[in-house]
């Protein structure tokens, strides 16, 4: 039965709604396809410049992925199983053209992951119409079961002379209903007609890139997997690009140019060619090249550690001035005897660079100019300003906090850090006094671990806190056989506890995940430090770790505008982690050496930073309380430059580095510098040459002049990966032409070939040919070198091992069928006396002598009458 027209208009309005989601991510796919998409960022006020280079940056290999596996798909015919005709349902698909549309076919479903094929009856045969899933969606009460869909909608626009129509089709079991919503109708849907194809079921077959039974939500095309891939190649593409621009054709300078002519007109911003020679009759003209590199000594922070310039490689990762992981693109050769500074910063710490290395800075004589890009010899002619405002002239811009992934950690930092600035060196106890003891313990049980013990020293008064890292929750017994007591402390109830403190018997009730056991395996027992995997965690978590530092032997100081925040301690190498600690979360910290006060003799060292606006840097009440939250000051946004001195000459080097600003840190300090601008023309050109090789489906080793690491066993795993997935296409859209043309039998009344479910469609070998060169080549190198057949078997395209295993065995069975045939023939011989076989030998030789007598017709053995019969023939 139809459904009224409400019911088309209700159910279409409710499928297309479901349809738009979908549809925004077949767009996008689309949009990749034809190239029209772009990831490569685009500042505001980008240069004309800019934004070609963005053009010229799409690499879109995204099509041949497609195409690749396309090429390879064609249905040949249709036969019943046992047959070697093609079945009556053929002829419908001749007559639809589908032998060339079949590929648009393939091409969707490879691409979106699903595409369409409607059935519908005709004259004089029924029409078979394929759909991309951008016109066409089905859907299904059970889309893994159900081999047919409830309802398919398609939707189309359509632009008349009075305005854009939009064209809806509605598909169910019995009918087909068009719909059109007009602009000047406000774009209401109205229902034009209802047609009843009478199938008894939706006319539409799906076609599936692939099937994990999850339902064909979770199918997805070639593409879609590859698009973060493909924004990758294209920024990579850009950056090379500019490298070409801006770096490869090295960036030169001009001092000493008078920017006005003899009329005292301003001349036009100077301009150059690459390959242009400059020349200047003025002898205070000088031209320059900037070049980039620091010493190999210089260290450089990485995501995991530390590295140095000298011993970084290609592809390495390094940190951006946004905190991020940035991946090494390249690095020059090692310079020497270059002119060399040192640069000292205002935290103390210091880089040595070439005099050519460029800084991202702010000079406080132009302010108001904000950051720009000075060498190390321009900022040299003047550190210090003197006059009305004196001061350092120069600094750099300050370090985002690092942004990196949260660390598998064996105990919480927080835990860690109180530990390390109050804990006992050889077990995990802390000391606290008595004002912070209780927030301690709360803190301690908050974070999941459960306190175990609280001693107070009746000297000091300072409180003896034993934690566990079993979770807080209820007491439990005594861990002594028939006690049943609660627990106090290591598992002991009070009197086991105490009898087993006096005699030195206290069990590691905690067993080999104790938090002592923790501590020792992060090897801070007796050795306090902060472990390099604590300094590489995620933000918050360094932020708990200094929380913890900073609660146990830390200190604030408030003042009218600012919060100073300080680590004491006189153990130096837990001192330098706090230092990196705190570089690492963006802050600008200072350190000092004075004397302890317990002999005034040790020295301690003190670590100070001003308060940061986004976090306070610590938990206990008392302390945070004291800290206040705003925005950062100018202050701590930069760091001035102190001191820069020439030195002696040290061999350096550049690198280059994959971050949009160019920047990539360096130092203890974590300094923002430029990354360098060589051998930018050869990664852009050894770029374009690979992509010229993925196009023209050409081994890029052809074109390199080396084998780029494509090795032949990886070039026929590479093809052979290739036919395992053309095979599987063609068993997923071979079920679905074979659903097609079944429907097509029964639309055209062919009863006997819509129950035919043994039909299969045949597909042509497009490898065939291919393959067939290869073995010919194959056998004529075997006749011309005499090389053994079964040495070369291995190098026939989609012959795997077990292939060539199972051939040698079969040729080792011929070989011995053969011995054996010969052997039989001997026996038979050998009973028949020896005549058999040794007159079959003399007769060629009787008969050849016979023939040549009479003229070569004899083969039979000669007698005399048969020598006169072919002398008279002769004659």
């Amino acid at each position: 039965m139809a459904l009224s027209e409400g019911e088309v208009i209700d159910a279409t309005k409710k499928l297309l709604e479901l349809r738009d989601g979908e549809q925004r991510r077949l767009k996008k796919i689309a949009a990749y396809m034809k190239g029209d998409a772009s990831s490569v960022y685009v500042p505001k006020g980008a240069r004309q410049e800019y934004k070609w280079l963005i053009k010229r940056a799409k690499v879109n290999v995204l099509p041949l992925v497609v195409t690749v596996v396309a090429q390879a798909l064609y249905v040949d015919g249709y036969r019943p199983a046992g047959s070697d005709s093609n079945a009556k349902a053929w002829e419908i698909w001749q007559a639809n053209r589908m032998d060339a549309r079949q590929h648009g076919l393939h091409r969707a479903a490879l691409k979106y992951g699903t595409a369409y094929a409607v059935v519908m009856p005709g004259r004089p045969v029924p029409v078979i119409s394929p759909k991309s899933p951008r016109r066409m969606t089905a859907f299904y009460r059970d889309p893994v079961e159900d081999e047919w869909p409830e309802f398919a909608v398609e939707e189309t626009v359509q632009y008349t002379l009075k305005g854009k129509v939009r064209a809806v089709r509605l598909y169910d079991a019995q009918h087909r209903y068009s719909l059109e919503a007009r602009d000047s109708d406000g774009g209401k849907l109205r229902l034009v007609r209802a047609e009843e194809h009478g199938l008894g079921v939706c006319p539409v077959i799906r076609y599936l890139n692939g099937d994990d039974l999850d339902g064909d939500d979770c199918v997805r095309g070639e593409v879609e997997p590859l698009i973060e891939m493909q924004d990758q190649l294209n920024s990579t593409t850009f950056n090379l690009l500019m490298a070409q621009q801006y770096a490869a054709f090295r960036q030169r300078y001009v001092a000493g140019m008078v920017p006005t002519d003899e009329d005292g007109v301003p001349k036009a911003p100077f301009q150059a060619a690459v390959d242009r020679l400059w020349v200047a009759e003025d002898p205070d003209v000088k031209f320059g090249e900037f070049s980039q590199p620091l010493a190999l000594d210089t260290p450089v922070p990485t995501p995991s550690g530390w590295t140095t310039i000298g011993e970084i490689q290609a592809g390495d990762m390094v940190l951006g001035r946004d905190g991020r992981p940035a991946r090494v693109l390249g690095m020059s050769p090692v310079f020497t005897d270059r002119t060399c500074y040192r640069i000292t910063f205002a935290d103390g710490t210091s880089v040595v660079s070439d005099g050519g290395h460029r800084w991202v800075v702010i000079d406080r004589q132009r302010p108001s100019w904000g950051e720009m890009v000075c060498t190390t010899e321009e900022m040299a002619q003047q550190v210090r300003l003197e006059g009305a405002r004196p001061g350092w002239r120069w600094a750099v811009p300050q370090a985002e906090p690092l942004d990196l992934k949260p660390a598998d950690l064996p105990l919480h930092p927080y835990i860690l850090g109180y530990w390390l600035g109050d804990g006992n060196a050889s077990c995990a106890r802390i000391t606290v006094g008595d004002r912070d003891r209780a927030a301690l313990v709360e803190q301690i049980e908050r974070l999941g671990y459960r306190v175990v013990s609280q001693t107070r020293d009746r000297r000091t008064g300072a409180w003896d806190v034993g934690f566990s890292t079993e979770s807080s929750g209820p007491e439990r017994v005594c861990l002594m056989e028939g006690c049943g007591k609660p627990h106090k402390g290591y598992g002991l109830c009070n009197t086991h506890y105490t009898y087993a403190k006096r005699h030195g018997q206290l069990p590691d009730v905690h067993g080999r995940e104790s938090a002592k056991k923790r501590l020792r395996d992060l090897g801070v027992l007796g050795n306090k430090h902060i472990p390099a995997i604590y300094l590489r965690g995620s933000f918050e978590q360094r932020i708990d770790l200094l929380k913890g530092l900073l609660d146990s032997d830390g200190s604030v100081n408030r003042t009218k505008t600012a919060a100073w925040c300080t680590f004491s301690n006189t153990n130096k190498v837990l001192v330098d982690g706090v230092l990196e600690l705190a570089r690492s979360l963006g802050l600008r910290p200072t350190c000092k050496m004075t004397r302890s006060g317990g002999d005034g003799v040790s020295p301690l060292w003190v670590v100070g930073f001003q308060a940061p606006g986004d976090f306070v840097p610590f938990a206990l009440p008392r302390k945070a309380e004291k800290c206040p939250v705003g925005g950062k000051s100018a202050r701590q946004r930069y760091r001035s430059i102190v001191a820069i001195e020439k030195v002696p000459s040290v061999p350096v080097r550049c690198l280059g580095v994959d971050t949009e600003d160019h920047l990539f840190l360096v130092g203890e300090g974590f300094v923002p510098t430029h990354n360098t601008d060589l051998s930018g023309y050869l990664q852009s050109a050894e770029a374009t040459i690979r992509h010229i090789a993925t196009v023209s489906q050409t081994p890029p080793h052809h074109l390199l002049g080396q084998m780029a690491n494509l090795s032949a066993e990886a070039l026929a795993a590479a093809e052979s990966g290739l036919q395992r997935k053309i095979a599987e296409r063609k068993s997923s859209f071979g079920e679905s032409h074979e659903q097609t043309l079944r429907l097509a039998a029964l639309a055209a009344g062919d009863r006997k070939g819509w129950d035919d479910v043994s039909a299969q469609v045949v597909w042509r070998d497009t490898e065939a040919r291919a393959l067939a060169s290869t073995v010919d080549a194959l056998g004529k190198l075997t006749q011309m070198l005499q090389i053994p057949p079964q040495e070369l078997w291995e190098r026939i395209p989609g012959v795997t091992a077990t292939d060539v295993a199972r051939w040698k065995r079969a040729a080792e069975r011929a070989a011995k069928d053969a011995d054996a045939m010969e052997k039989l023939n001997q026996m038979i011989d050998r009973q028949m006396g020896g005549s058999a076989r040794p007159q079959r030998q003399e007769q060629p030789a009787q008969a050849a002598s016979n023939g040549a007598a009479g003229g070569g017709q004899q083969r039979e053995p000669a007698t005399a009458g048969a020598a006169g019969a072919n002398a008279e023939r002769a004659r």
